[in-house]
């Protein structure tokens, strides 16, 4: 019997759901560990005795908490999402299921409770990612809706501004705002279409070859000089990243750089390691007319430019490009100094455990003993 307890007690702490038993007088008489570590407890004995409506809400005492213990106790087995609250005061939401069993001449009610809280967070992830698609097939109706218009309007200019007698200013006007809005729907389209990423190893290196490839030419139009730094042991390194979609969001930062730097003046592009948690950085910097503090956080939000025939699509379609990887964007600014904005790159997407042996005297496969425990 006492072999068969201790199995028991084994079981139910092994078990990743909190377990709780409630006697008749709704008191809680066993709780597992699990249950201690969920409601931010210094152990079991601390749950044990408690009434169990303590750990719902206070709207939630009165009623659903009583009518839960009602049917844990009269049905054979019932689940139910509830939102629960631990002993420091946070709340989170719980899959709570229900049973029952005879002992001692009363029936108590046995609760599993699992914290979906992360679930419910995809689930709403999940929303945004749908909401967020159907306005990807609401842009692409719009662009082919008042791109359509756009053209008619623009050709139609075109001729008006061949006939005799025209005033060209206000048909060069006209052709001009059209194409500008032409611009502004390629930019919406390139954002809502933009794939998703086919992240693999690219050496550093390989990173060097292509921003030196691509961007050169783009800085050279501006009439501005371009200097890549890097260090020296970059090239034996390796980060995680759909390298045509990195350049992209390069050319889009590069790009914004260039507009803001004065004819002969240089942008700067340095790659190396950022001794921080992602553990590679690109960083563009330009020494134009800086940003002020004020318009800084509003740099990544869609249509923020200071120049008129811009669109100010660049560094939120870069933003989406780096977020999308597993990487970060800032931005650094001072006014009449310049810019710098630096992408954070992530070396291995495998978490620790798939990317490096661990070290344990108990391991039964003697796995390697000098590599350091995560």
């Amino acid at each position: 019997m006492t072999s068969l307890r201790t199995l028991t007690g084994t079981i139910l702490s092994v078990i990743n759901n909190a377990i709780l038993i409630v006697d008749a007088n709704d008191r809680i008489t066993f709780a597992n560990h699990k249950a201690a570590a969920m409601f931010q407890t210094a152990g079991t004995a601390e749950l044990t005795g408690k009434s169990i409506f303590s750990l719902f809400m206070t709207d939630d005492q009165d009623i659903l908490a009583p009518n839960l213990l009602h049917l844990a106790r009269t049905a054979p087995e019932y689940e139910d999402e509830v939102m629960l609250r631990r002993f420091d005061d946070t709340r989170f939401i719980a899959q709570i299921s229900t049973s029952k069993f005879h002992s001692e001449g009363q029936t108590n009610a046995i609760l599993s409770i699992h914290n979906i809280s992360g679930i419910k967070g995809i689930e709403k992830t999940l929303k945004r990612t749908e909401r967020v698609a159907s306005v990807g097939r609401m842009l692409d109706d719009i662009n082919h809706q008042i791109r359509n218009p756009i053209s008619v309007i623009g050709g139609l200019a075109n001729r008006l501004a061949r006939q005799p007698g025209s005033d060209n200013r206000y048909c060069q006007a006209i052709l001009d705002e059209s194409k500008r809005l032409e611009g502004l729907l390629d930019s919406l389209g390139a954002f809502s279409k933009l794939p998703l990423p086919m992240v693999c190893p690219v050496t550093l290196t390989t990173v060097v070859n292509e921003i030196t490839a691509t961007i050169t030419p783009q800085v050279e139009k501006f009439a501005l000089s371009l200097t890549i730094h890097n260090t020296e042991k970059m090239p034996k390194e390796s980060v995680s990243i759909d390298l045509g979609l990195i350049i992209k969001a390069l050319v889009a930062i590069v790009e914004n750089a260039c507009d803001a730097s004065s004819p002969d003046s240089e942008i700067e592009i340095t790659i190396g390691p950022s001794g921080k948690s992602l553990p590679y950085q690109i960083t563009v910097t330009d020494h134009g007319c800086g940003i002020s503090p004020e318009d800084q956080p509003r740099v990544f939000a869609p249509f923020y430019t200071r120049k008129t025939r811009r669109h100010g699509m660049g560094l939120t379609l870069a933003q989406k490009i780096v977020s999308e990887q597993g990487g970060a964007i800032s931005i650094e600014s001072r006014p009449g100094k310049g810019t710098t904005v630096t992408i954070f790159l992530i070396a291995d997407r495998r978490r620790a455990i798939r990317i490096r042996r661990l070290s344990n005297e108990n391991n039964s496969r003697g796995l390697s003993p000098e590599i350091p425990a995560l």
